[in-house]
Parts: structure tokens; sequence; C-alpha cells
């Protein structure tokens, strides 16, 4: 058993974490990009694949328009695709990059065209196209942009000169505080380890023995999140498997 940076390291340990990851996603009730902007961001799709400018600037003013906690959320997974992707030494597949893996799997809970669960491979790769590009400029496209900023601000100054009341500040996304961002944070990731540990305890694919111990593992790491999932025993009771199928991600 290693650690890294005090997380267990495994044979499939990043496997596992990206299983949980597309788990969370998947049980949302929508898409993070709300379906009702499904529309205005395929629009922006045809600016990329026709190699225009200004993409990213229109993602820019998009995002203004997703409700605060999608926001949030997208900025997160769009971030993860982008460093896991960059990662050398990270190897979620042995045909395809991690790009590739993440984007598969991941985008369906990012974008998919409202009112419908199945789509063409037509759509799935020009929606993982739209969301590569965005896992690419995240960090532009969740910045104001500065010319609305300006624009806001000249426009408030002027009201107050003028002596009518100042219009109330403009607010495109709800905001808050440090303390909650980051208890959000601490909610979520506490979320995904306890879906981390359903799935090792669910997988049928382990022998009894690696089960143990990658739950002695997790204990050892995670025990107050274990000894939620089982207050009175030291270690699930386990059924025998003999053999290992492959379970390709």
């Amino acid at each position: 058993e290693e650690f890294v940076g005090g997380m267990p390291v495994y044979c499939g340990f990043e496997l596992d974490v990206l299983r949980s990851l597309v788990q969370y996603f998947t049980s949302l009730p929508e898409p993070l990009i709300s379906p009702n902007l499904y529309d205005l961001h395929t629009a922006v799709l045809n600016l990329i694949q026709g190699k225009k400018a200004g993409a990213a600037d229109a993602l820019q003013l998009c995002s203004l328009l997703l409700p605060q906690t999608n926001r949030i959320r997208l900025h997160r997974v769009l971030r993860f695709i982008h460093k896991a992707g960059a990662n050398p030494q990270l190897r979620l597949s042995k045909t395809h990059t991690n790009s590739q893996v993440l984007l598969s799997y991941i985008t369906p809970s990012v974008l998919h065209p409202p009112g419908r669960d199945k789509h063409s491979e037509h759509e799935k790769a020009s929606m993982q196209t739209l969301v590569a590009f965005m896992s690419q400029h995240y960090q532009h496209i969740f910045k104001i942009p500065e010319d609305l900023r300006k624009q806001v601000q000249h426009r408030l100054a002027a009201e107050a000169g003028s002596g009518q009341p100042e219009a109330p500040r403009s607010s495109f996304c709800q905001q808050v505080s440090k303390k909650q961002y980051e208890e959000e944070g601490r909610t979520a990731s506490r979320r995904a380890i306890a879906a981390l540990l359903d799935r090792i305890i669910a997988d049928k694919s382990m022998t009894t023995k690696v089960k143990s111990q990658r739950l002695k593992l997790f204990q050892r790491e995670y025990p107050e999140i274990y000894s939620e999932r089982f207050p009175s025993e030291a270690t699930p009771t386990l059924a025998k498997q003999d053999t290992v199928i492959s379970n390709p991600l």
C-alpha cells in the first residue's frame, strides 16, 4: 500500500475516483448547462467548428446566464478535465488519452439535447468538441467581461450623478461567502468519497481479498465516513469471489 499526498494509491484507484465523479454528476436532475441554454451553446459550437474568433468571449457571456450552483460546478469540472487531461503521470486508458476518456464520460452531464435521452454519434462528437474547448479556455470563460463591467459602472455612475435613485447593482450570479463556498466544496467531496466506498463494496469484479484490503485502506484514511456507513462493525461482511472479471471503464 502506498500513499501520495495523504491519498491511498492502488491499482485502479484513479478509475474508482473517476467512476465516483461520473456517478455524482449523472445523479444530478439536469445537466450543468441548463436545457434552455442548449441552443445558445450549440450556436457557439458553430463558431468553434468554423474556427471563427469570438467563441471564448461568447461562452464567457453564456456562463453568466447559468444558475450560481451550476456555474460553480461547471467551473470545477472543466478545470478537472483540463488538469487531469494534461497530467503525464495519470493514465486512464491504454488506448485513449486521458482527455478522451474524461470527455466521453463527463460530457453528457455537462450538456445534452433537452427532451431526449439518446442522441446520434454526430451529436456526441459535437458536444465533446464544445466541452473540450470550454475546458481549454475555462479560465477566460469564468471571468466577468471587462467591457461589460465598465459599462455597468458607467451606467451606475451616470444615474448617481443625475440625482436619480441609484439603480440596484446588477448581479449575474448569486454571491456566496468564502465560508459557504468552502463548505459546499467539503460537502461535495464527502459525498464523492462516500460514493467511492459504496462502489468498492458493490464491485463484483474484485476478489474478497482485494476488496478487504481496499476497505481497510479506506477505513484508515476516512474513518468518519467509514463509521457512518458501518457504525457497528470494523469491516463489512463480504461474499466470497474467486474470479476477477475485467471491467473496463
